[in-house]
């Protein structure tokens, strides 16, 4: 990007500037002459790409050799960066990892923890991005639904164990969460206990008979209007179904006090002559 600015009648000044807004050279043209004077304000930004064009290292220096206008003859070494900032790839040009360096070493590529943050990125079998492990350690575990949508988003700082996600589940104290691919693999959960009879985790009879496809259900993506419906079924404690499904049971168990809102009942209006 370039700005100019009158320096006098007969001459003028062009400022280059970087992608941040910060001049890199300043061009003073006077049309008097055919000479022009070139000043380089540093820092000086450095992109370095790989052979499919991806930007690998991003880097802002001083120029350590050479004057005037850039010049592919410049050189920057790296006692003269300023910032440094290193991408990592993997065959599929999935971004694998990010170096960022506080602290740039006079030659080579440092050590993690003295030199530079290292965050790190993890991808399921469909190549969605699944966990991101920052500088400090914290893990983020993001869970997917199908189609490309966020189910949930996990954070903590021991994911071991975890597996490439369709679900998740909760793990113990002190842990982050910890994530299965089914429902039933959770061996805190209700399901697990409910199919290995192992009497760990006491269950109560069913009212009703159970479906015959209750762990699909279980482990099926729930649709928005339908978890609307949960919720206010568990926080109500009432039914869950069908209007002529709930209105059954809640008179079969009792219930029809779930079905009515908060307060006293209304009274009846008595219309006509007394």
């Amino acid at each position: 990007m370039k700005t100019a600015e009158t320096l006098s009648e007969s001459s003028r000044i062009i400022v280059y500037t970087n992608f941040a807004g910060l001049p890199i050279l300043r061009v003073i043209i006077d049309p008097t002459g055919p000479s022009y004077t070139y000043s380089l304000v540093d820092p000086v930004t450095l992109t370095n790409l790989d052979k499919d064009g991806r930007t690998f290292d991003q880097i802002t220096s001083k120029r350590t050799t050479g004057s005037g206008a850039l010049s592919p003859t410049d050189t920057f070494v790296q006692t003269d960066w300023q910032t440094w900032t290193n991408t990592q790839y993997d065959n599929q040009h999935q971004t694998t990892g990010q170096s960022a360096y506080f602290l740039i070493p006079s030659s080579g590529s440092g050590t993690v923890g003295t030199n530079y943050g290292q965050t790190t990125y993890g991808y399921d079998a469909m190549e969605r991005q699944n966990r991101v492990v920052a500088p400090g350690g914290t893990i983020t575990r993001t869970v997917w639904t199908t189609p490309q949508w966020v189910a949930s988003v996990w954070i903590g700082t021991n994911d071991t164990g975890a597996v490439k996600v369709t679900s998740t589940v909760v793990g113990g104290a002190g842990r982050s969460k910890e994530i299965v691919e089914r429902a039933e693999d959770w061996r805190c959960g209700g399901l697990s206990a409910r199919l290995s009879r192992s009497g760990k985790l006491p269950l109560s009879q069913w009212p009703v008979n159970r479906p015959a496809n209750w762990i699909k259900l279980v482990n099926a993506a729930v649709e928005e209007p339908t978890l609307v419906l949960l919720r206010e079924s568990v926080n109500g404690g009432k039914p869950f179904g069908s209007e002529q499904c709930v209105a059954q049971t809640a008179r079969r168990l009792g219930l029809e006090y779930t079905l009515r809102g908060p307060g006293r009942p209304k009274k009846n209006a008595i219309v006509g002559n007394q």
